[in-house]
C-alpha cells in the first residue's frame, strides 16, 4: 500500500513543523500464509523534495505536484499542501492554459510550454514519474521553469562555442592535409626537381 503523499500527523493533527509524507505499508505472513503484522514504514518526502530542488538552477522553479493536480512542492509555501487545510490550490489555478496538457504526460515522457509573467516570459518543461508498481495513475509530476532570456542566452553561447569549435577543427584539419599532402608528394618534387636538373 502506498498512501498519498500528504502532511505527517500525530494523534490526528498535522504535526508542526510541516513533514511531506509517504506511508508505505506491506503485511508480515506466519508459516501458515496468515497475516500476523502489517510493516508500516513513514518516509520524508520533506528530505527527497529538497534533493530534487538541490539540482537546479537558482533562477529555475521547481514545483511537484502529485495526480489529482495538488501541489506537493511550490516556490509559495503557503501554496503547498494547501489541500490539507482545506483550500486547495491546483495545478489548473496555477497554469490554467497547461494543466490538462501536463496532467496527461504519460510516466517517462515530458512536454514544454511557455508561461508569460511579471517579470518576463518562462519556459517550462514538465515531466512524469510513477512510483507505485501496482496502481498506475499514481504519479509524481515535476515543473521546471527558466527565464526565457537565460534560456535564449545559454543557447546563443552554446551556439558560438559551436561555431569556434568547429572553425579550430576545421583548420586543424587542413593543416593535417597540407602536412600530409606534403609528405606523400615529397618524392614527386624531387623526380620533378630532377627532370628540371636533367632536361637544364
Amino acid at each position: 500500500y502506498f498512501s498519498r503523499t500528504d502532511l505527517n500527523r500525530e494523534q490526528g493533527v498535522i504535526s508542526t513543523p510541516l513533514q511531506p509524507t509517504l506511508r508505505v505499508a506491506t503485511p508480515v505472513h506466519d508459516a501458515t500464509g496468515d497475516i500476523f503484522a502489517v510493516v508500516v514504514l513513514n518516509m520524508d518526502m520533506g528530505q527527497a523534495f529538497e534533493g530534487v530542488a538541490s539540482y537546479r538552477d537558482p533562477a529555475e522553479t521547481l514545483y511537484i505536484v502529485d495526480e489529482r493536480g495538488d501541489f506537493l512542492l511550490h516556490p509559495d509555501p503557503s501554496v503547498a499542501f494547501a489541500f490539507e487545510f482545506g483550500e486547495p490550490f491546483r495545478l489548473a489555478d496555477a497554469f490554467p492554459d497547461h494543466a490538462e496538457r501536463v496532467l496527461a504526460v504519460r510516466p517517462g515522457g515530458g512536454t514544454y510550454f511557455e508561461l508569460p509573467g511579471d517579470d518576463g516570459a518562462r519556459l517550462a518543461y514538465a515531466t512524469v514519474r510513477d512510483f507505485d508498481p501496482s496502481d498506475a495513475t499514481r504519479r509524481l509530476i515535476v515543473i521546471l521553469t527558466e527565464p526565457t532570456d537565460q534560456l535564449l542566452e545559454a543557447v546563443h553561447l552554446m551556439r558560438r562555442e559551436s561555431l569556434i569549435a568547429m572553425g579550430g577543427l576545421l583548420l586543424l584539419a587542413t593543416a593535417l592535409l597540407i602536412i600530409v599532402v606534403r609528405r606523400q608528394t615529397r618524392s614527386l618534387r624531387a623526380l620533378a626537381s630532377a627532370s628540371e636538373t636533367i632536361a637544364a
